[in-house]
């Protein structure tokens, strides 16, 4: 079994401190999982921050950035898979936006993740889990 932290590192620690810790830990963790190709070449994400909230369980949002694709100056192809837990089931929701002076032309998804709509894994045949785990964007 994989331990993020060190025994000790957290006691003391409250619920929000341990979340918090989580986050930054598994974020780039998270950013290795997720494979970007642009024009069919693989590459290297950055964890740029995460932010939670607990509902009924905590909620992670992770936000990466891949700096490569700003050298680009003719139009590009960018594809992302996440292969992070691939055997377990849950929520995957992606959203892709691009920073100036890049600009989206053609998404399959949306740009901002609370526009992402979601289902209980229970309620997706597998090839709707298995899309949601892709994105494609120009």
């Amino acid at each position: 079994m994989l331990s993020l932290v060190e025994r000790g590192d957290l006691s003391g620690a409250g619920p929000v401190e341990r979340r918090e810790r989580y986050a930054t830990e598994m974020g780039p963790l998270l950013a290795r999982g997720l494979v970007l190709k642009v024009n069919d070449e693989e590459q290297k994400l950055q964890f740029i921050r995460a932010t939670h909230r607990v509902e009924d369980h905590p909620r992670f949002q992770f936000e990466l950035e891949s700096s490569t694709i700003s050298d680009r100056t003719s139009d590009v192809r960018l594809s992302l898979e996440d292969t992070n837990f691939f055997l377990e089931k849950g929520r995957h929701r992606i959203a892709i936006r691009a920073a100036a002076p890049c600009k989206l032309t053609n998404s399959g998804v949306p740009a901002q993740l609370d526009d992402v709509q979601t289902k209980a894994s229970w309620e997706m045949t597998p090839e709707q889990q298995d899309a949601a785990r892709r994105a494609e964007t120009s």
